[in-house]
């Protein structure tokens, strides 16, 4: 037989070559099989790594998150203690405020602040007589009165000098 005819359609060879190819279709696919299953175990070693990383960071956020709530709450709660503090001061501060808004009088009558003003005003006089004798034994120029009058005068809330002596009264001074 020729080598053509060995090889024909429905013929032992044919079968012996055709199941040979086929033989090492599937050694073919075996490997590529096996080397798909070796990337699909890494896959998922990798996808395990993934998930324990992921847990792992899962509880440390968790465990974050939940001492961030606790600082929270006990700050919420530190406020609301100086909020009830400070409700109650206000409470009090108005209830001084309404008790001092009352009509206010006199604590004395007005001759006993007349009668202080003048023991006041005397007391004055006769120190500055007192001092002015004790101290001086010269005759003051007129340019250092002046002087004197002109600072009297600048300062305000206190008077003003006027010249009492015109009057020949040394007693009165306003």
């Amino acid at each position: 037989m020729s080598q053509i005819a060995r090889f024909t359609p429905g013929t032992r060879n044919n079968i012996k070559a055709q199941l040979a190819l086929r033989d090492d279709e599937l050694r073919t696919a075996k490997v590529r099989l096996n080397e798909q299953q070796v990337k699909l175990d890494q896959w998922m070693s990798y996808c395990v790594d993934l998930e324990t990383q992921y847990q792992a960071a899962l509880q440390q956020l968790k465990t974050q998150h939940k001492s961030s709530l606790q600082h929270r709450e006990e700050h919420i709660a530190s406020l609301a203690d100086q909020l009830a503090r400070l409700k109650q001061e206000n409470s009090a501060l108005l209830s001084s405020i309404s008790k001092a808004n009352r009509a206010q009088g006199p604590v004395n009558p007005e001759t006993y602040y007349v009668d202080q003003f003048d023991s006041l005003n005397h007391l004055i006089q006769s120190s500055v007589a007192g001092m002015y004798k004790w101290s001086c034994n010269t005759e003051i120029s007129s340019d250092a009165i002046s002087q004197v009058h002109n600072l009297l005068d600048s300062i305000d809330p206190c008077g003003k000098w006027e010249n009492y002596l015109a009057n020949d009264s040394e007693s009165d001074f306003h």
